[in-house]
């Protein structure tokens, strides 16, 4: 079964090569065969990098609400499917009626195996709602509305703490999700690491009642 790719179009890479006798040479290569030797949480990085610059740094507040969390929904869905297994059931999941349909369960799974924090889950769940704030009000226009300010202000940038209180609305918003990117990321080293159940026929399983 082919694992369903991420949404997001990965674009091809200038790669340069140095030589042996001193000279260099330089071909664009897909984003695949230049970044095939990464880990896949170090590509996402990189991923959101170009997403961040290309799609979403000039763009008006409205945009970065929306375009941000939903990016951040496909890479909980990455990091599920890294973590299960998969099987004819697997894509099933993912879909409209599925248990992993939506951001807020995306969050709540993703915490309950352990692969981010609480305060990332807690601060996941508070993008998601000022997504949801910008999608259903055609009133609201920037991070800096009061109306956003109970979300903002509880957001927990533990690592940047001491400079929170001189960041607006966007800034905030953007640094938050960066960070949220960075623990997903991290997330993914261990998500092929759990431990499967054998099959009951196999001779290493052990049934002690």
């Amino acid at each position: 079964m082919a694992k369903k790719k991420s949404g997001l179009i990965r674009p091809d890479v200038n790669v340069t090569t140095e030589h042996p006798d001193g000279t260099r040479s330089s071909k664009i290569v897909p984003w695949d065969a230049a970044h095939r030797d990464e880990p896949e949480g170090v590509q996402v990085l990189i991923e959101h990098s170009y997403f961040y610059n290309r799609f979403v740094a000039k763009e008006s507040d409205r945009a970065a609400a929306v375009l941000l969390p939903s990016y951040i929904d496909s890479l909980l869905e990455k990091l599920l499917r890294q973590y299960l297994r998969e099987t004819q059931y697997t894509d099933s999941l993912f879909d409209a009626n599925g248990g992993l349909a939506t951001f807020s369960s995306r969050i709540n799974v993703v915490h309950a195996l352990g692969l981010i924090s609480g305060n990332a889950a807690a601060d996941l769940h508070k993008i998601r709602k000022i997504r949801n704030e910008f999608a259903h009000s055609i009133n609201l226009h920037s991070l800096d509305e009061s109306d956003l300010a109970p979300f903002l202000e509880a957001i927990a940038i533990k690592p940047w703490a001491h400079e929170t209180a001189m960041w607006k609305g966007r800034q905030k918003f953007d640094m938050t999700c960066s960070r949220l990117v960075a623990e997903i990321a991290n997330g993914m080293r261990y998500a092929k690491r759990r431990a499967m159940v054998p099959p009951i026929d196999a001779p290493e399983a052990n049934w002690r009642g």
